[in-house]
């Protein structure tokens, strides 16, 4: 049988032992949370610096848009104009989602993005048909 002395001696070890565990958890977690106030604010600058660089590169490298006079409607080139372009970019738009879109006008993001999606070199009447079979009413 233990003694009440014994008892006494494993209770200070236990209450040692607990006040040791919580004072190194806070001192843990003290030292998270300047981790994570660090890890913010270099993320935040290095966020500042992509949109910065970002900015530069859209300010040397405008997008450059030509329309054209062509009789026929296929295949789709750069610059051409139209509801078939307008269908098309509803379609990618609609599939795939998008920001800052040019409607109507056939330019080189829609371009990279019909390579990027549809994974075709060039729109032919017979790639649009099976890629628009209910075309969108647009307003």
């Amino acid at each position: 049988m233990i003694k009440k002395e014994d008892w006494i001696k494993i209770g200070v070890w236990v209450g040692v032992a607990t006040v040791v565990g919580v004072a190194g958890h806070y001192l843990l977690k003290e030292k998270q949370v300047d981790n994570n106030l660090e890890r913010s604010v270099s993320s935040e600058s290095k966020a500042k610096k992509k949109e910065e660089k970002l900015m530069i590169k859209n300010i040397v490298e405008p997008k450059t848009i030509i329309i054209k006079n062509k009789s026929s409607t296929f295949p789709v080139e750069i610059g051409d104009s139209g509801d078939h372009i307008r269908q098309i970019q509803a379609n990618l738009l609609k599939h795939h989602g998008w920001a800052d879109v040019e409607m109507g006008i056939y330019d080189t993001l829609t371009d990279e993005r019909v390579k990027r999606f549809w994974k075709v070199k060039e729109i032919t009447e017979a790639i649009y048909k099976s890629r628009i079979s209910n075309p969108v009413k647009l307003r």
